[in-house]
């Protein structure tokens, strides 16, 4: 019994000697990194335009802040141009960060383009250009379990499809708890064309919460942009996922510039 357990003994220091050597090291030699702006605005029907003006970092540099603080940004539309002032702005709701805004509110002008424009401390410029959209309107809310003994519901939101290709987002979260949205996706309506539409959530409220429901019609490039930011995080760290990179309506920088058309009803869990 012995001599097994000593021949076990030397064949496992003999597997384990083996295995070492087929380590090597291998060195990888990466590009330059090469910073590009990164910008994000959101239209929001008669409020002041905020924006986010940063840059993008070396993933393996120190972390610091990315936001830029001495860029010209313009917004153009109808005749006008009006240049937003420097005014860093905190957004708790939707956890972002606008260093940007214009100094009064932003009319809604069906038809109009307007066309966001950043300029650099390096003379770099950056473009896009959005409409307004048709707003979406939520039908109703409704409440429901599997069975009436049931203490956790969950919500079916109705709403008509808009005319056309239409995408659409759809965000639930509940104020009487701290975590992150109960529900957040985009779609398109392409089964569903011209019909009413049913979003769900699961089993996540119980009396006393209070839901806020949100329906968002969307342009095909937020629509993509989106999208893509979901692909991106669900690479992110995974050996097995494929490279995601950012779709942009932007030409000179990433990000985004579209407004926000939004249909929204706070239910409170009786």
């Amino acid at each position: 019994m012995k001599i097994l357990k000593a021949i076990l003994f030397f064949g496992a220091a003999f597997a384990l000697q083996s295995c070492s050597n087929l380590t090597k090291n291998v060195e990888i030699s990466l590009p330059k990194f090469e910073p590009q702006m990164v910008v994000e605005g959101y239209l929001e029907p008669n409020e002041p335009l905020r924006v986010s003006v940063s840059r993008t970092l070396d993933y393996f540099a120190p972390l610091t802040l990315p936001f830029i603080s001495n860029a010209r940004v313009v917004l153009s539309y109808n005749g006008i141009t009006d240049t937003l002032i420097f005014n860093p702005i905190p957004d708790f709701e939707n956890l972002k960060w606008f260093n940007y805004q214009t100094r009064d509110s932003v009319p809604v002008l069906k038809g109009v383009q307007y066309t966001l424009t950043v300029i650099d401390s390096a003379g770099k410029r950056a473009t896009a250009s959005t409409s307004y959209l048709d707003f979406p309107k939520i039908d109703s809310v409704g409440l429901s379990s599997l069975r009436e003994r049931d203490t956790s519901y969950f919500l079916l939101t109705y709403f008509q499809d808009l005319p056309g290709p239409s995408f659409y987002r759809f965000r639930v979260s509940n104020l009487s708890d701290s975590a992150a949205d109960n529900q957040d996706f985009v779609t398109n309506d392409l089964s569903f064309e011209g019909k009413q539409i049913t979003f769900g959530t699961g089993y996540d409220f119980q009396p006393g919460d209070t839901a806020v429901v949100r329906v968002y019609h969307l342009r095909k490039d937020y629509y993509d942009y989106l999208a893509s930011i979901s692909a991106a995080n669900s690479a992110n760290g995974n050996p097995f996922g494929s490279p995601a990179s950012i779709k942009s309506n932007f030409t000179g920088a990433m990000g985004i510039f579209t407004p926000l058309m939004e249909s929204k009803v706070i239910k409170i869990i009786p």
